[in-house]
């Protein structure tokens, strides 16, 4: 931030910001103000003069969301901002709240998910502009059709829409055989759900990725032809955003030549079942790149 590193640290409930120049010496140690020691989680959001700090506790019977400003010398910038907070009766170390921002870090969502009941979700989203300032909090209910549905994969578009993928499957990610995308209208209090195409193929470690650049959704996974069975190839799928529609979907099956330069000691047939999606990076002609690693 501003040329310098800042780096975190907690230590016996306090918490740090170290400053470092290019050649990592140190220039500064900053104790932030914190009321509240216990963090139940850390996030950061760094721009080129200033970072966010979102961090969640509880107090009082609520967990609450919040953020601190930091300025490139490692130091708070105004006070404490409460995004959001949720009536808790006992202390848990589990976070409840999460938060993502869109690729030109325009637009901040904080939400929640209540999964209490298992075919209802509650959805629950605080729109932020850069500034923190509040644009909309919504909370709508998710159908879960199927006992094993679960959401994943939350994504923020750049005019602040976010999407999911509603997954049909075990809860680790494996053998999905039906996905939906939820849409969620930054300005409005309801959602809207699109079906991607998948016959005779079974999902695994699903990615979902916005191209800001023309206005589509891309959606990854590797894939096997049997359920329970190795992994094959790769599936991909785009949804325009402005017809609401998927335009494409199609699978790409690995050849015995990719498979001999990734199996490693194990067999061609199974060169993949052990790889995750680690990243994918977007083209500006609307392809990707896609790259995995073997766990």
């Amino acid at each position: 931030v501003g040329g310098q590193f800042l780096v975190y640290k907690s230590y016996r409930d306090q918490h740090f910001i170290y400053v470092f120049d290019n050649n990592m010496r140190t220039l500064q140690k900053n104790k932030l103000p914190l009321e509240n020691d216990r963090l139940l989680s850390t996030d950061f959001l760094v721009y080129p003069d200033f970072a966010w700090f979102f961090y969640q506790y509880y107090y009082k019977g609520a967990i609450y969301a919040a953020a601190l400003k930091i300025d490139p010398s490692g130091n708070p910038v105004g006070k404490e901002v409460i995004l959001d907070s949720t009536q808790r009766q006992s202390f848990s170390n589990n976070k409840i709240y999460s938060v993502i921002n869109s690729e030109d870090k325009q637009q901040i969502m904080v939400f929640k998910i209540n999964t209490s009941n298992d075919r209802r979700h509650i959805l629950t989203t605080c729109l932020f502009n850069k500034d923190l300032t509040l644009q909309k909090r919504s909370v709508v209910p998710v159908e879960m059709p199927q006992t094993n549905d679960f959401l994943s994969e939350f994504t923020l578009f750049n005019d602040g829409e976010l999407v999911c993928i509603r997954a049909s499957g075990t809860s680790s990610n494996d053998n999905i055989n039906k996905v939906s995308l939820i849409f969620k209208d930054p300005l409005w209090d309801a959602i809207s759900i699109g079906e991607l195409s998948i016959k005779g193929a079974y999902l695994d470690d699903i990615r979902l990725r916005a191209d800001n650049i023309n206005k589509h959704y891309v959606i990854t996974s590797f894939f096997s032809k049997a359920k329970r069975g190795n992994i094959d190839g790769l599936y991909y799928a785009v949804w325009d955003k402005a017809r609401h529609a998927e335009v494409m979907h199609a699978t790409t099956q690995f050849s015995d030549e990719l498979r001999a330069d990734a199996r490693g000691d194990g067999s061609i047939k199974t060169a993949f079942n052990d790889f995750y999606i680690k990243q994918v990076i977007m083209r500006r002609d609307g392809g990707f790149i896609l790259s995995a690693e073997s766990v």
